[in-house]
C-alpha cells in the first residue's frame, strides 16, 4: 500500500481514451486522467489490499476522406496490492 501506479499510453497514429478503473477501494486516482494529442496519462495510489483493473481503449487516428482501419483495441492491466506497506 502507498505505492503510486502511473499509466501512460501513446502511439503514433492512435487515439487512447481515458482509462476506467474497477477496484476503487484499492486504487485512488490522484487527479483526473490527462488526455493530450491522442495520448493518455493517469496516476493512482494504492490505498488498500486487493485487485484493481485499469482499462483503456485505443483506436486509429483517421483523416477525413481517407481509407482507415476500423478497429478498437482494449488495453487492460491488473494491479494487485498486498497488505505490506511501502518502505
Amino acid at each position: 500500500m502507498g505505492w503510486k501506479v502511473t499509466l501512460a499510453l501513446h502511439a503514433p497514429g492512435r487515439v487512447f481514451a481515458a482509462p476506467t478503473r474497477s477496484g476503487a477501494n484499492v486504487l485512488r486516482a490522484l487527479a483526473p486522467a490527462r488526455v493530450l494529442g491522442g495520448a493518455v496519462q493517469a496516476s493512482y495510489r494504492a490505498i488498500a489490499p486487493g485487485r484493481a483493473l485499469l482499462r483503456a481503449t485505443e483506436r486509429p487516428l483517421c483523416r477525413a476522406h481517407r481509407a482507415c482501419p476500423q478497429f478498437i483495441a482494449l488495453w487492460q492491466v491488473a494491479v494487485l496490492v498486498s497488505a505490506s506497506r511501502r518502505p
